[in-house]
């Protein structure tokens, strides 16, 4: 039997184990067809494991039929709604008209070897539970599913591959450009949920086929033609049709499609393959090298595309808008906007890149960097400019962004910097993590804190109070965050009698009880509210309001020896805690105005003293160099007004949450009716979402091994696996609670390499296993640690590891680097690094 025999035998065992009979959309003859081309290059045994991966496993998934509940059913029979049906009319071609999702998807190119898209086995219970609470299904349709259904819809109907093997990268490039001409919010999101995650770099290709080949042929690609010899020719054709036939070899697994490799490779190779260059062999029927690794190795002004004329307007949009969006994990990934870490974007002219800092939850489509034009940045570096830093950016001002890159005119000095927004305003960037409603939150310190976690709890945050209520001091605030994390009972002399009632020494003076008892029974109660939410902790809202002890003026140093002794034992419990300090303005009615002003001076340098361990929020600075105005003041003209801490809340939520919920906090504090929020609670997520039978709340090393394999020993595609592996990330955050955690998270990956096997989709695992990872890196010996990074770069599950060794001093990177290689030579000097093994070991030998 030939392979092509066996491949189709394999499918139609698997349907019959299925179902018994045929499915209403059997699987798609062109995914078949695609596989059919794909064998004759493989070897026998490589070809045998992708009839069975495909038979069993993938296929398997595919077929699963969503219409098996009622309530998918009736959406995806639903109407088309009158947005989407809007943006469908504005597509290029003759498409096929359709009155709902369902039909949408069976005429499409990929019916059949897909599930309707938006409603794989782990996005189906978010629709399901905000279905069971009431949500408008046309609202679920443009918010969730509009996206998929679109984009499915550029991909054009069903066609077969006569040409030869797709070039699929290029082919879902010029699909999501003309996607994002009909909507672009469902590339560069301003909603979260409502974006295709993880396609931004498709984006990036599909900008520069429309500006290097213009829109009539990239709308062709995408909907109509039949390979890339229809656009470029035989020669052209045949070259990126191999350099994409590399990528998905090198890339492995069943699944076909575009394989996830470097944009800016495609897209050098791409300039290289139109206008010239020496990527391109000049006999294209001799055996080719890795054409992508010889483009990635180019650089963009030596080729002669940077020497073309042209509008850079629609890239460098792409490009700005790209800079405010990430892809977040929660049940499902998500993409939602997001401003730049710190506020920075950078211009790199000789690398023609713009860049933001790489996002907090580091998926895989981080750290952000898009292709500028390489003749407008060859322009630029003509004239002398090499890095251009703009500060200052927020999701408010995408367009001062924008504005400021076209004003690029004129000499240029080789570094420039420019600040966007007034110059009177004290500088908040935004910060490198943004929280979101369901983060949890811990306020600890003087008023400033009581004051700002009561209108975040307002907001709907997840705030915990300090379990010592009002602590203005920095040794009160230091201490309320020790026995935060200390598991020890209070002490039972913390309670002193005053005038018949009962008093404690180190919280709020305002708190009194008649009975003992009663007073520990409050204290203990806020005490364990705050020890729950320090094992789930995001941020830590950290103020001080006067460094007066006792008629004593507490010294620097005592200060931040105390902090800092209290922020590490909070970071022994948590993995990556946030820590914003706050200097409330508010000033000592009982102390003279030399007294209040030595205080400020204190704590300012005390918190200048804490460096990169504190994000400070510069109240104090606001309030004395931007307002300058006793208004803010109380009319005792100490404390501050309500309207104060609404300002300083405001600078809070555009440095600290992420803007759709910042804007959802602003509608709920004005009293406006807020849209409906983008992501469940956790209450509705938890009962959305399928529990694992075999995770419970023991978090000993032995029970997680135990539940890894059982659940990992199940077939690969089951509710419960998809389900366990979207949770991991949560379950490392708890690890990462106990005293020992470092140990306890090496000792559980230990676990998962072991019992994991290949995993399909690197996806699922790849966000959580490179965040524990990067965090054990420093802490164990490089011995230890390379075998863990080895398997995830061989199997995918970190693809590219320069941001887990950002923070490594040389000397641990060339030791890591060295147990990388396990003896065998480094790679010679010029060679090209092909494997993201490859690449890691090169970046940590240098």
């Amino acid at each position: 039997m030939t392979r092509p025999e066996r491949l189709r035998a394999r499918v139609a065992q698997t349907l019959a184990d299925l179902q018994g009979e045929p499915r209403p959309r059997g699987p798609n003859a062109q995914q078949l067809a695609a596989l059919d081309l794909v064998l004759p290059q493989v070897s026998p045994a490589r070809a045998d494991d992708l009839i069975d991966a495909w038979g069993e496993h993938h296929l398997r998934a595919c077929l699963r039929d969503v219409e098996d509940d009622p309530a998918i059913a009736a959406l995806l029979r639903r109407p088309l709604t009158p947005r989407l049906r809007a943006a469908l009319l504005t597509l290029p071609g003759d498409l096929p008209d359709a009155p709902d999702l369902l039909t949408l998807h069976d005429r499409s190119w990929f019916a059949g070897s897909h599930p309707p898209p938006g409603l794989s086995a782990w996005q189906r219970p978010d629709l399901l539970a905000r279905l069971a609470a009431g949500v408008d299904p046309d609202l679920l349709i443009d918010r969730h599913l509009a996206a998929w259904a679109l984009h499915t819809t550029c991909r054009g109907p069903a066609r077969g591959w006569a040409g030869g093997w797709p070039c699929w990268t290029l082919q879902e490039a010029a699909v999501t450009h003309v996607h994002r001409r009909a909507a672009p919010e469902h590339l560069f999101p301003d909603t979260p949920g409502g974006a295709l995650p993880g396609m931004r770099h498709f984006a990036m290709i599909g900008a520069y086929l429309s500006l290097w080949l213009g829109e009539e042929a990239t709308t062709r690609l995408a909907l109509q033609a039949t390979g890339p010899h229809d656009v470029w020719g035989e020669r052209v054709g045949h070259l990126l049709s191999t350099a994409d036939l590399q990528a998905w070899l090198n890339r492995g697994g069943a699944a076909l499609g575009p394989a996830w490799s470097d944009p800016f490779a495609w897209l050098k190779l791409l300039a290289a393959a139109l206008f010239g260059g020496p990527a391109l062999p000049a006999d294209p029927s001799a055996e080719l090298p890795d054409l992508l690794a010889a483009a990635a190795a180019l650089d963009w002004h030596a080729l002669p595309v940077s020497r073309r004329e042209e509008d850079p307007s629609d890239a460098l949009q792409a490009a700005v808008a790209a800079m405010f969006a990430e892809d977040i994990t929660l049940r499902a990934l998500h993409a939602a906007p997001s401003d730049p870490p710190g506020g920075e974007l950078v211009l790199d002219v000789e690398a023609c890149t713009l860049s933001a800092r790489p996002r907090a939850h580091l998926q895989y489509t981080e750290p952000a960097r898009w292709l500028v034009p390489p003749s407008w940045a060859a322009d630029l570096r003509r004239r002398g400019l090499r890095r251009l830093v703009l500060t200052g950016c927020c999701w408010e001002r995408q367009g001062e962004v924008l504005a400021a890159l076209h004003d690029l005119r004129g000499a240029l000095p080789v570094e420039l910097q420019r600040h966007l927004g007034p110059k009177a305003v004290v500088p908040t960037p935004p910060a490198a993590l943004q929280v979101r409603q369901h983060d949890v939150l811990l306020s600890v310190g003087c008023r400033l804190s009581d004051a700002l976690g009561e209108r975040l709890r307002l907001a709907r945050f997840e705030l915990t109070p300090s379990p010592f209520g009002v602590t203005p001091d920095p040794l009160g605030a230091a201490r309320a965050l020790h026995w935060s994390t200390s598991a020890a009972p209070l002490p039972r002399e913390v309670l002193a009698q005053d005038e018949g009632r009962w008093r404690s020494r180190w919280h709020d003076p305002s708190w009194t009880w008649t009975r003992r008892a009663d007073a520990f029974a409050a204290l203990d109660a806020r005490l364990d509210a705050a020890r729950a939410a320090v094992r789930r902790l995001r941020l830590l809202l950290l103020s001080w309001e006067t460094a007066w002890v006792d008629d004593r003026l507490l010294p620097v140093e005592e200060i931040v020896t105390a902090t800092r002794a209290a922020l590490q034992e909070l970071r022994q419990h948590v993995a990556a805690p946030r820590v914003v300090l706050l200097l409330s303005p508010a000033l000592d009615p009982g102390r003279s105005a030399a007294d209040n002003h030595a205080s400020k001076a204190t704590l300012l340098l005390a918190a200048r003293a804490l460096g990169e361990e504190v994000d400070v929020l510069p109240a104090w600075e606001i309030f004395a160099q931007e307002l300058r105005d006793h208004r803010w003041y109380a009319e005792d003209g100490h404390a501050l007004t309500a309207a104060a801490h609404a300002l300083l809340l405001d600078r809070l939520l555009d440095t600290h949450v992420a803007p759709v919920s910042r804007e959802h906090a602003r509608d709920l504090l004005a009293g406006r009716p807020p849209g409906p929020h983008p992501f469940l609670p956790p209450a509705a997520a938890a009962a959305a979402e399928p529990e694992p039978t075999a995770l419970g709340d023991d978090l000993s090393t032995v029970s997680w091994r135990a539940a890894l394999e059982t659940l990992l020993a199940q077939e690969p595609a089951t509710d419960a696996r998809l389900a366990w592996t979207r949770r991991l990330e949560e379950v490392l955050e708890r690890v990462g609670a106990l005293p020992d955690a470092p140990a306890q998270q090496l000792e559980l990956l230990r676990a998962f390499v072991e019992s994991a096997g290949e995993i399909d989709d690197p996806d699922l695992i790849a966000p959580s296993y490179a965040q524990v990872l990067g965090e054990l890196l420093p802490l164990h010996p490089a011995a230890t640690l390379a075998p863990l990074l080895r398997v995830a770069l061989q199997r995918r599950w970190v693809e590219d590891a320069a941001p887990l060794v950002a923070t490594l001093d040389d000397e641990r990177r060339h030791e890591l680097g060295r147990a990388l290689l396990d003896g065998k030579a480094p790679p010679k000097k010029g060679q090209p690094l092909r494997t993201p093994l490859e690449r890691c070991v090169g970046v940590l030998l240098g």
